[in-house]
């Protein structure tokens, strides 16, 4: 799992892997809202930070009103950790899921990562539970996400105002903050059973 990102890190999502595969031999149905109190008790297995270090809907800086998911300040030299998360599912009606426009919604996930600058140096991840439906869609060489998840050494997407425009309408259509040229590096990308899959991004801003 070695992308440039810290032991704490990695192993807080090594960890996250095996309470998601632990939960969903009980429930195959979870809510995003599970999925955030999994990658809390994930990061306080690993970590040796005060209680109540981590915020939940942390305000962003750059965007009045906006929150962040999960934020973990620094602290004993860690780098501070911010994390968005989405959790994509098939459709209680047993309909087609709006793939396209689930797609849209990850890139803003990632702009969102991208504009996040806090006063000290921060490792942004964005943290994503899909079903089988949503994961095919994503890793098809036809939608433009298919480098996270190719067999090189480091899975890389690289986010551009051209990247964004040559993507459909009804992806552009849910990007709602301004594009900002970043690397999305996959970290962590598992079958975590019961349909699901875990994939783990790391964002770095290039400015």
């Amino acid at each position: 799992m070695d992308r440039n990102i810290s032991l704490f890190s990695e192993s807080a999502w090594d960890a996250l892997e095996a309470l998601l595969r632990r939960r969903l031999l009980i429930s195959s149905k979870l809510s995003e809202e599970d999925l955030r109190y999994c990658i809390v008790e994930a990061l306080e297995s690993c970590g040796m930070f005060p209680k109540g270090a981590i915020q939940l809907n942390f305000e962003h800086p750059a965007f009045q009103g906006k929150r962040i998911d999960v934020f973990l300040p620094s602290y004993s030299g860690q780098d501070a950790i911010a994390c968005e998360l989405k959790y994509d599912r098939a459709l209680p009606s047993g309909h087609n899921q709006p793939r396209s426009m689930k797609a849209g919604a990850l890139v803003n996930d990632i702009l969102r990562l991208a504009h996040f600058k806090p006063t000290g140096p921060v490792e942004r991840f964005l943290i994503y539970l899909t079903d089988q439906e949503m994961f095919a869609y994503i890793r098809s060489t036809e939608n433009g996400f298919a480098s996270l998840f190719s067999a090189h050494e480091t899975p890389i997407l690289v986010v551009t105002p051209g990247f964004l425009n040559s993507r459909a309408a009804s992806v552009r259509k849910m990007v709602k903050v301004p594009p900002i040229e970043c690397s999305v590096l996959t970290v962590l990308t598992r079958d975590v059973g019961q349909d699901h899959h875990l994939s783990i991004f790391v964002v770095q801003p290039r400015y």
